[in-house]
């Protein structure tokens, strides 16, 4: 599998798409196609990846054992050595492939059912009774990155403040504590970078030139589960910046079945009460993100028609009553940070 065309197959597998992206591409190609060449149908062009416990690219070399699928080792045991490098990779490009994902799911997905939505059939969050996103962000996590940035800068300050008096000179224990300081930074920017031979393969890159994962720090949004006008349970929930990009997205798969009395994977026979609100996660990006809108779709419940019976005609889906409410535009503050640096 060294030698795969540049061109890839047609398919309609989400995982492969996703994965076909990125600095792993090479990896995921030869264990995806090691995976359809021994027999892992949802590669195919009609499979959507999304059942598998892998999921990738990659391949053996068929000359390596002769084997063809039809017996003589397990899939795991096959393609392992192709699915090893591409899952070593992800560990170190985790964030880039978040955005990925959420740019994939963008455009494939959530951009059609907004648009779909006709504009009388919107609304505005925390207007009219409907509930409000004030207080139901969690941005801790984005407030620590900016208290740990300005210690940062405010060590780097000190440190030249310190050079700059007069025959002020730095003792050794503060030159190592700053070297250990900008250590420390460059680690956190650069985690999970490996280094070694595998690295050469990744798209796009040299020995002189990485690609860096880029920043990405976790946030939440608490959803109300029926839409308080109507009564109808939410279909799904996603969040936006200021260029309109997808930050995070969330179907609810579990709160939706707990919405409508059935059981969910993992519940034991035991009933399980419906939750009144759930989360939706999204991820900011330093230096990109500048605000964000939190997008909740509420969808009236309705059963799909039963497939119909030989030499009937097919039912028309029945029309279902939704409301797409949307926040205003949720500024973030890194002006802590930018402060510092301006006063410098």
């Amino acid at each position: 599998y060294d030698n795969l065309p540049d061109e890839d197959e047609p398919t309609g597998c989400t995982i492969c798409l996703i994965n076909r992206q990125g600095p792993c591409r090479p990896f995921w190609r030869k264990f995806e196609r090691c995976m359809k060449d021994h027999g892992d149908t949802s590669m195919s062009d009609g499979g959507d990846g999304d059942d598998d416990d892998k999921s990738g690219e990659g391949g053996d070399d068929k000359a390596d054992d002769g084997n063809d699928g039809g017996g003589g080792g397990s899939l795991a045991e096959m393609c392992d050595k192709y699915m090893l490098p591409w899952l070593n990779c992800i560990q170190s490009y985790r964030n880039t492939y978040t955005l990925i994902t959420n740019s994939f799911y963008q455009k494939e997905y959530v951009d059609a059912l907004e648009d779909a939505v006709p504009e009388e059939h919107r609304g505005m969050l925390g207007k009219d009774g409907v509930w409000s996103v004030d207080d139901n962000v969690d941005l801790s996590l984005l407030n620590d990155y900016i208290e740990d940035q300005k210690k940062q800068l405010q060590a780097a300050e000190q440190v030249e403040g310190e050079g700059k008096g007069d025959d002020a000179v730095m003792s050794d224990e503060e030159v190592e504590e700053a070297i250990n300081l900008a250590k420390a930074y460059l680690k956190e920017k650069d985690e999970g970078s490996s280094d070694g031979g595998d690295e050469k393969e990744r798209e796009g890159t040299s020995d002189d030139e990485t690609p860096v994962d880029p920043v990405l720090i976790a946030a939440t949004a608490k959803i109300i589960m029926r839409d308080p006008i109507s009564g109808h349970p939410i279909d799904m929930a996603y969040v936006r910046d200021q260029d309109g990009r997808i930050l995070g997205f969330e179907q609810f798969s579990n709160e939706k079945k707990l919405l409508r009395g059935e059981a969910v994977d993992g519940d034991d026979g035991q009933p399980t009460e419906a939750p009144s609100t759930a989360n939706c996660g999204f991820h900011i990006q330093p230096g990109e993100t500048a605000s964000f809108k939190v997008f909740a779709l509420y969808r009236e419940d309705v059963p799909c028609p039963e497939s119909p019976l030989e030499g009937e005609e097919e039912k028309e889906p029945p029309k279902v009553e939704e409301k797409l409410y949307f926040s205003q535009a949720i500024p973030l503050v890194f002006a802590g940070v930018a402060d510092e640096e301006k006063n410098s």
